[in-house]
């Protein structure tokens, strides 16, 4: 009888520890999957984000990519004019601030927030 007790008190640790593993590698491999596909979603929202300050002078926006909710804003850092020659400047008045370096701040939902600078002209 004492066989079969101390028997069964191991094979009750054993199980215990053995659904402790298998729950943090179910953990840890969803904490993967997530850190995965932000990680995958980043270039194509940074391109998303490039196009919107270069074309549609957008300083911030928001959205969803591969199911992951991102919010996005730019504050100028630096404006510099392009080189117009003097005889032009008349015509071409628009180009005095031509080239902006931007200081984007771009968060997912439930992920770290990512800083960068980006160029537009």
């Amino acid at each position: 009888m004492i066989e079969v007790l101390v028997a069964s008190a191991i094979l009750t640790a054993v199980v215990s520890i053995m659904t402790m593993l298998y729950q943090s590698s179910l953990a840890a491999e969803r904490r993967a999957e997530a850190s995965l596909r932000s990680s995958t979603a980043i270039p194509f929202v940074i391109d998303v984000i490039r196009y919107q300050l270069r074309t549609e002078q957008e300083q911030q926006g928001e959205g969803v990519f591969q199911g992951l909710k991102y919010h996005w804003y730019a504050e100028v850092e630096k404006r510099e004019r392009g080189y117009v020659h003097e005889d032009l400047l008349e015509d071409y008045p628009g180009l005095t601030e031509r080239y902006v370096l931007w200081n984007v701040t771009l968060e997912f939902e439930g992920r770290p927030i990512i800083s960068y600078k980006e160029f537009s002209w």
